[in-house]
């Protein structure tokens, strides 16, 4: 299975809890696309911690339930159960986008359309004094 994670959120939260919510994020627009597990006026998605260890075989279930403590303490991750049986305590998972670093990466829109970023680097300068074809 291929991993991946924003930057900006793992600046903000660490590489481990922006795994997480990258993974979280995934299925839970699938939930959206799907029209499924809609409650509260948002979409959300639901795993077991021994479901999550098999999806992240490189992580103990402690570091789960750490990732799991440390995002619902920031606000990122929202947690609730919606079973329709009450002896069904599973739990499921959305993510508060607002929560979330927004992007800064297109400094301008010019009237035209044209997008423009910052000059960093400057180009490399032609020195071939070869004058051979």
């Amino acid at each position: 299975m291929i991993y991946h994670f924003d930057g900006d959120v793992a600046q903000k939260f660490g590489t481990d809890c922006a795994t997480f919510i990258s993974h979280m994020q995934y299925w839970i627009a699938k939930n959206a696309a799907n029209e499924r597990h809609f409650y509260e006026g948002r979409y959300w998605t639901y795993n077991s911690l021994s479901a999550l260890e098999r999806l992240f075989p490189f992580w103990t279930r402690r570091q789960i339930e750490r990732i799991i403590r440390d995002l619902k303490k920031a606000g990122v991750l929202l947690t609730g159960h919606y079973s329709k049986n009450s002896y069904d305590r599973t739990t499921f998972y959305a993510i508060d986008e607002s929560r979330l670093p927004i992007h800064q990466t297109v400094k301008s829109i010019s009237p035209n359309g044209e997008i423009t970023f910052p000059q960093t680097v400057k180009p490399i300068p032609y020195n071939n004094t070869d004058k051979k074809p």
